[in-house]
């Protein structure tokens, strides 16, 4: 009997904030996690890649994926469930790599909302509990995402070269600065490159090379922030690159920055 697999492999933080009646604004950031945000009352407007904010009222929560700039602003009060999290690469394509809004059912509310109670009272369970109403809300949210992949019917229930393919991603996530190739993860997969590079598009409706340096640039992007001593030519040669210079065009190409200019902006990594 096999078990179904996790949704989130790592829930890096969660909690329930509430912010008094006054306007107020965070300035546009990114972060290399996915993020859920989840309106438990009030009214607060949510902007990402430069697009009209969302405006979110309870039972409204927005989905924003990794390396996605957005902004919070509000001029009432308003509570949120905050959700920090690794989703586990195999369920990308199903929530896409744009923003989105979320209509959440009372069921998944009250699931966040007894996750809260659990969490203040610092019970031992309380990340289980965390990550089990995080999980209702991306079935949800599954359901409602407009960027994803078509065949979520068969995305859900793998077949043979899907759940090779997931497998390969859990170790291109783990270890993003390998030298990979698509002739590389081809061969893992027994095919030609060019009947997998095919099969990789239906799957996450990206090419595998796109993936592969999304997958770097996160991990150089995680490194900039956590590290800020750290020289960026360091940065650029672990993640495979001979010049600082070639790094830069890759690094600005995924997040809309250079290194340099990324570390002086507000950042979550």
């Amino acid at each position: 009997m096999s078990l179904l697999p996790p949704l989130v492999t790592e829930l890096v933080s969660f909690g329930c904030d509430s912010y008094p009646a006054v306007a107020r604004q965070w300035p546009e950031h990114l972060h290399s996690f996915h993020q859920f945000d989840a309106i438990l009352s009030g009214e607060v407007f949510l902007g990402a890649e430069g697009r009209a904010p969302f405006r979110l009222r309870r039972g409204d929560a927005l989905l924003t994926p990794p390396m996605v700039r957005h902004a919070h602003r509000t001029r009432k009060g308003f509570c949120v469930g905050l959700f920090k999290f690794h989703l586990a690469p195999r369920f990308w394509p199903l929530l896409g790599s744009k923003s989105f809004q979320v209509k959440l059912s009372p069921a998944a509310l009250q699931s966040i909302e007894y996750a809260q109670r659990v969490w203040s009272e610092k019970s031992p369970l309380r990340n289980h509990m965390a990550t089990s109403a995080l999980t209702i809300c991306l079935v949800e949210a599954a359901r409602a995402a407009p960027d994803a992949t078509k065949s979520h019917e068969s995305t859900a229930t793998p077949d043979a070269f899907r759940a090779q393919l997931w497998r390969l991603l859990e170790r291109v996530e783990n270890n993003p600065y390998r030298a990979w190739t698509v002739a590389g993860l081809a061969a893992d997969c027994h095919l030609t490159p060019d009947h997998f590079a095919k099969r990789f598009r239906e799957a996450l409706a990206q090419a595998p090379l796109e993936y592969l340096l999304r997958a770097r640039m996160r991990a150089a992007a995680h490194e900039l922030a956590t590290d800020p001593d750290l020289p960026i030519k360091e940065v650029a040669a672990a993640s495979g690159y001979a010049t600082v210079h070639a790094f830069t065009r890759a690094f600005r190409r995924v997040v809309g920055a250079s290194p340099a200019r990324f570390r002086r902006t507000p950042s979550e990594l």
